[in-house]
């Protein structure tokens, strides 16, 4: 999910993933300054964090989600901002999902039994 969504910058954009990585290792681990701070500050933090960044396409409401975003899953303790592994597929045909009744994927979710599988059984 977090590849699908991008920041502008004067290269290539680059994944909200890649700039949740950028904040936390600028931020040495620890969360960003609030979302609410003074727009200038908040331009301030952002260039530093993200250098190359288009400020003539990026607005202060993008920073200030990106920002938001970051707090609330430093608060929630997801932090790992690694990309994925490609690892195997499961049965539905999506990496990392739960395959048979009762397994639990990598993401936690858990394979219904379906009326198939319990014909089967």
């Amino acid at each position: 999910m977090l590849e699908e969504i991008a920041v502008f910058t004067q290269n290539d954009d680059i994944s909200l993933r890649e700039v949740f990585r950028k904040i936390q290792v600028k931020e040495n681990g620890g969360a960003a300054i609030p979302h609410k701070s003074p727009d200038a500050e908040l331009k301030k933090y952002f260039a530093e964090a993200l250098p190359d960044y288009d400020q003539d396409r990026v607005y202060l409401s993008d920073i200030r989600k990106v920002l938001m975003w970051y707090n609330l899953l430093h608060e929630l303790g997801i932090t790992d901002f690694e990309a994925p592994e490609t690892g195997e597929v499961g049965e539905t045909g999506k990496t990392g999902e739960a395959g048979e009744a009762g397994e639990t994927g990598e993401n936690g979710e858990v394979a219904e039994a379906t009326a198939e599988t319990a014909v089967d059984e």
